[in-house]
């Protein structure tokens, strides 16, 4: 049995729901039968922890020396408190590892490292300086800051509605399909346990005028999008896993796209969190989405527990 950590911020008294109702609980059962343990911690020093794993339907406090680490840690806290976490592994894997991380809470960074290796991406202005003029240009745009744990996003028509320090981009407005206000989509790239990068099935989020953007509609994007958008998105989510994931231990990363007027996609960013959109899909079709979402739970872990075992 091979121990593992899984790094997040916890409540003194354990996590807050039953194991059964978080994905990373499901996680641990499976695991546990394919020989791995999970033991969820904020708290890591020389890969030695104590935190809660998962027995007999519930959480139980333990301690442990693990063998390696998953990152968990949400990127919209602040940076100081993982980086603290982050240091007690010590020589343990990480995945993500640290510098991985650093680079994807840094949205211009990760926009320059996909250029520079020809990832289309799309148009970000980082130059105060040039506010009006791309926003005239563009009709609109998307301010966002730069690093992750500086907010949301909003839209802006002037360069009054954005700061001009240099923690906010500016991000091109797409025009979306007819009849939505919004239609996105979601992909998740992981690193199977030979080390290969593995897709899972890419989401769609559309959203209608008059209608919430906390609640679109999700779809398969497959089934929604033209396959030549597809195929476009494959190809782009490969090309950031070469740009940005070469690391052995880069396990995990996310891709959104938006779909424009014409049934384009163009990737907006990368990042290492990404989104569990399938468990929309699997909430709504349990069947034929129980075993893709069990999988992609757990893929991660299994990656870690080869290079550990190595």
């Amino acid at each position: 049995m091979i121990t593992l950590a899984v790094l997040a911020p916890l409540p003194p008294d354990g996590p807050p729901a039953s194991p059964h109702l978080l994905p990373l609980g499901r996680a641990a059962n499976e695991l546990a039968s394919r020989g791995v343990r999970l033991i969820f911690t904020e708290h890591l020093q020389a890969g030695l922890v104590r935190g809660f794993e998962v027995a007999d339907g519930g959480w139980r406090a333990t301690s442990s020396e693990v063998s390696g680490v998953l990152d968990a840690w949400p990127s919209a806290l602040p940076r100081q408190a993982w980086e603290s976490a982050i240091a007690g592994a010590g020589t343990r894997p990480v995945g993500n590892p640290a510098s991985l991380t650093r680079t994807l809470r840094d949205r211009l960074a990760v926009n320059r490292a996909l250029q520079a290796t020809g990832v289309p991406v799309l148009p970000m202005e980082a130059k105060p300086e040039r506010f009006d003029r791309v926003i005239a240009e563009w009709g609109g745009a998307i301010a966002v800051p730069r690093m992750r744990d500086g907010g949301g996003r909003r839209y802006v028509r002037a360069a009054e509605g954005a700061p001009t320090d240099g923690s906010c981009l500016l991000q091109r407005v797409l025009r979306p399909p007819t009849g939505w206000t919004e239609a996105t989509v979601r992909a998740v790239a992981q690193r199977s346990e030979a080390g290969t990068w593995v897709f899972s099935p890419f989401v769609s989020r559309r959203s209608r005028p008059g209608g919430s953007r906390r609640s679109p509609i999700v779809d398969l994007a497959s089934e929604l999008l033209p396959k030549r958008a597809v195929v476009a998105m494959e190809r782009t989510l490969a090309g950031a896993c070469d740009a940005l994931g070469d690391d052995p231990l880069a396990v995990e990363l996310g891709a959104s796209f938006a779909i424009d007027e014409h049934y384009e996609p163009h990737l907006i960013e990368v990042d290492g969190s990404p989104r569990w959109e399938l468990l929309a899909l699997e909430r709504a079709q349990p069947s034929r989405w129980n075993g893709v979402v069990r999988d992609a739970l757990c893929r991660p872990f299994l990656r870690i527990a080869a290079v550990s075992a190595s």
